[in-house]
């Protein structure tokens, strides 16, 4: 099923989160002229004193766009489930509406959308996510959104674990990785944001201290192994790795958000500092099998390979490294030769994310020569990051190392709660901790590839003569070779996909291969 839900889906979908959140593109404008017309001569539904008037009368006069919108939304998630018109509505309609109607405001919240689709909690608890994403992406957030925001998923994923995989509601594969994609990203937000405490107003911090387990990260990671466990993805991922009839299924619902959780959940661990978590998780996703659900989502194809390209480094895995963001840099190229990324939203951010993808490589090719890298790579690697490149051959310096790792990095996180009596901004205590651990790392290996050079050109070399071509001394020369002769062996992903192409709990129990 998974793989008949990827062939379903397109790359011309929203993405939210750090990806973008660009509900009211250029391409929908004038969707609706007949509405944006009547929206710009009466009443403005988007403005704030509207909204209050609403707030104030308990009613809401929408217009019969957004009105029809919401209840062909969920007709086409109950009734119908025809993939196409839901695709449509969520990815062209909602924008569009975003756009004509909602620029400056937020949608209208539940209790109005159920006015137009009856009682229906599950999506309505839906409906709540979207409308947050909307807010997030186009409004200034306050303490009480983020609070709100943390409700809302509480909402919908507790009635999403309720149904124990037996809800008929169908979403888009887009759809489902948006939601999981936005939840690990207001986190995130939400851990940065709190850290800040000396830009924090008072207010703000008595609103903080008051939130209780609001966003805790025990609460946010049970939640993601709580729906990849109900969908049991994992066992039906291993059933069709081994060619055996699956078990029996669950709603489209769970089993793909289920499965984002896997994504999401890699991510997650990847914030946080756990490499060897980032990669376990992921053992049930064959990332060689282009058929996989990952595959319907350009951005989900992105972060996917992205984090556990970065975690595979962190690991010194450096050759499963530059063979993950090989792969998808080499499918950006071939969407861009095809004009794919000119009219995908993801564009922009997907040019970001590649220059990331090639300072990463970059680092990893220095420290694992002899890894095969396609030509194009390489000369893409020269054409960003030529000069840091050339200063990383140079050797003998830790700051071109940096230099390139800093802005490649993702954005982790301190997960807790800090001490808000102290005005002290602890936000990027966490990226200086994972700076601290690489440059470690990278000195202790700043003479490997000199010495590498040498023993290759000599046949045979007296540790004396040696030391003198290097500079060290006997005993620092006899501490690098131990050095490089350990540094030679890393472990590999195997050779048939899942565990071992995601770089999974497989992969990790393999034995170490010498370079």
């Amino acid at each position: 099923r998974l793989h008949k839900m990827a062939e379903q889906e397109s790359y011309g979908n929203n993405y939210g989160g750090e990806y973008g959140g660009n509900y009211g593109g250029q391409e929908y404008a004038g969707s609706f002229p007949e509405e944006q017309e009547y929206y710009e001569e009466g009443t403005n539904y988007g403005s704030k004193a509207y909204q209050a008037r609403g707030a104030r009368d308990g009613d809401f006069m929408l217009p019969d766009a957004v009105r029809d919108f919401i209840f062909n939304l969920h007709q086409a998630c109950r009734e119908t489930q025809i993939m196409e018109d839901i695709q449509q509505l969520y990815d062209g309609q909602f924008r569009a509406l975003s756009e004509a109607y909602f620029k400056q405001a937020p949608w209208p919240p539940a209790e109005v959308a159920a006015r137009t689709v009856g009682d229906d909690p599950l999506f309505l608890a839906f409906y709540s996510e979207l409308r947050c994403r909307h807010l997030f992406a186009t409004l200034k957030i306050t303490v009480a959104d983020r609070l709100e925001a943390w409700s809302h998923y509480c909402e919908l994923f507790d009635a999403l674990l309720e149904a124990e995989g037996g809800d008929d509601l169908l979403v888009t594969a887009q759809w489902a990785f948006d939601i999981v994609h936005e939840f690990v990203y207001q986190f995130q937000s939400f851990c940065q944001f709190r850290c800040q405490v000396d830009r924090r107003s008072e207010a703000d911090l008595a609103a903080l201290r008051e939130a209780g387990g609001a966003w805790a990260v025990q609460s946010v990671l049970t939640y993601l192994h709580r729906l990849a466990r109900v969908s049991n993805v994992v066992a039906i991922m291993e059933a069709h790795r081994h060619r055996q009839p699956p078990p029996p299924g669950v709603s489209n619902v769970h089993l793909m958000l289920g499965y984002f959780s896997l994504v999401g959940l890699s991510r997650l661990e990847c914030l946080l500092g756990d490499y060897h978590a980032a990669l376990e998780v992921l053992g049930p996703i064959d990332t060689a099998d282009k058929s996989e659900l990952f595959t319907s989502s350009l951005a989900c194809h992105l972060n996917l390979f992205y984090h556990t390209g970065f975690a595979q480094l962190m690991l010194r895995r450096y050759r499963d490294c530059l063979a993950t963001f090989q792969d998808v840099l080499l499918h950006l190229h071939r969407l861009a030769k095809a004009g794919q990324l000119h009219s995908n939203p993801l564009g922009d951010q997907a040019g970001k994310l590649k220059e990331k993808m090639l300072a990463l490589c970059a680092i990893a090719a220095h420290f694992c020569p002899g890894a095969p890298l396609d030509e194009l790579v390489r000369r893409q690697i020269q054409e960003k990051h030529g000069e840091r490149a050339r200063a990383l051959e140079a050797g003998g310096d830790a700051q071109p190392f940096e230099d390139l790792f800093v802005p490649a990095a993702p954005k982790f996180i301190v997960p807790s709660v800090p001490d808000y009596g102290q005005p002290v901004n602890f936000a990027q205590d966490a990226v200086k901790q994972q700076l601290r651990l690489f440059l470690e790392d990278v000195t202790s290996q700043l003479h490997l590839p000199k010495i590498r050079s040498y023993l290759k050109l000599y046949s045979t070399l007296s540790l004396e003569k040696l030391a003198r071509f290097t500079g060290l001394g006997e005993a620092e020369l006899e501490a690098a070779l131990v050095s490089l002769k350990h540094r030679n062996r890393q472990v590999e992903a195997g050779a048939d996909g899942g565990a071992e192409g995601g770089g999974g709990a497989a992969a990790a129990a393999a034995a170490p291969v010498v370079y």
